[in-house]
């Protein structure tokens, strides 16, 4: 290479142009030749490279639309997920209020119950005092029934004392 730059002046510029000369010329040579005897450029025969060449198209078509319907269920796909996003996030949204309310719910429930224990518990002292003060009326009550008795013992007592004084002197008064 080096002796062809010095033969043709030193300038790199005019030997690759002497090569791209040179190129040009065998390719439009072989191109000749190739036509002469029905050959394709690359030596195969023009009907076997316009079957590959239509081959090659179909395949590319196929390639296309089975691009196509990749992009288009790529798409729905994307679509779903996208769905399925706002799903998660309005689940988050709802479980986060349904949390609240529970806290607000739990809340109102402890002092709803505490106040339940606080009536239980005076209505439990209540019921002891009334019971207390039942205790003492049943007391009471006895107490007045034994006296009662003992009264009407007396009573009886004096009522036969007074019955066997005045029916001898009264008895005969009462018949007549």
């Amino acid at each position: 290479m080096d002796e062809m730059i010095l033969r043709h002046g030193g300038d790199p510029n005019s030997v690759e142009e002497l090569i791209d000369r040179v190129v040009e010329d065998v390719e439009r040579i072989v191109a000749g030749i190739a036509n002469t005897f029905g050959l394709g450029v690359f030596g195969l025969p023009c009907k076997k490279r316009e079957k590959r060449l239509r081959q090659t198209k179909l395949e590319c078509a196929e390639l296309r639309r089975s691009s196509a319907a990749e992009k288009d269920l790529h798409t729905k796909v994307e679509l779903k997920y996208v769905g399925l996003r706002i799903d998660i996030s309005n689940a988050q949204k709802v479980k986060v209020e349904l949390r609240d309310k529970v806290k607000v719910f739990q809340k109102v429930f402890e002092k709803e119950l505490k106040r339940a224990e606080e009536l239980t518990t005076t209505l439990s002292t209540r019921d002891q005092l009334h019971g207390a003060e039942l205790a003492l009326k049943v007391k009471e009550l006895q107490d007045c029934k034994a006296a009662r008795i003992c009264v009407d013992k007396s009573l009886a007592g004096v009522a036969y004392a007074v019955y066997a004084v005045v029916a001898p002197v009264g008895g005969s008064q009462l018949r007549g």
